[in-house]
């Protein structure tokens, strides 16, 4: 697996990570794939994920959302590489459900609590460095 882009200054325990990813879902398949991610949130409390939910849209029916959290930035990348070839064959599946033409989209975000020390005044925007 690549890695993913990084364009802020992480180390191994930035976090928490929220995990984005939207799905295209024709109408006519939407309740097969509601069915088909209830194996997914298996698979992903099982490598650690956790505030696992799946929304809808509710102004464009096809567009589902699929959103996790993982404490760290390592935590993450260690998530990434956890799935067995059972597991891949059940994430893998659910792109049978996906709009033709369309392609999951995934976002990496890095939460912000209200009073992080990281958002003071006094402390700087340091350059881009990651630490895998």
């Amino acid at each position: 697996m690549s890695d993913p882009e990084v364009n802020l200054d992480l180390t191994g325990r930035s976090g928490p990570i929220i995990v984005q990813l939207e799905y295209r879902v024709a109408p006519q398949h939407a309740r097969a794939f509601y069915r088909a991610m209830q194996a997914v949130r298996s698979v992903r409390r099982r490598n650690g994920a956790f505030d696992w939910s799946l929304s809808r849209d509710i102004a464009d029916a096809e567009l589902w959302l699929e959103r996790d959290q993982c404490p760290t930035w390592h935590d993450y990348l260690r998530q990434r590489d956890r799935s067995t070839p059972d597991e891949l064959d059940t994430q893998l599946h659910v792109r049978r459900y996906l709009r033709e033409g369309s392609e999951i989209r995934l976002r990496r975000l890095l939460e912000r609590p209200f009073g992080s020390v990281r958002w003071a005044d006094d402390v700087p925007e340091s350059p881009v460095t990651t630490t895998g």
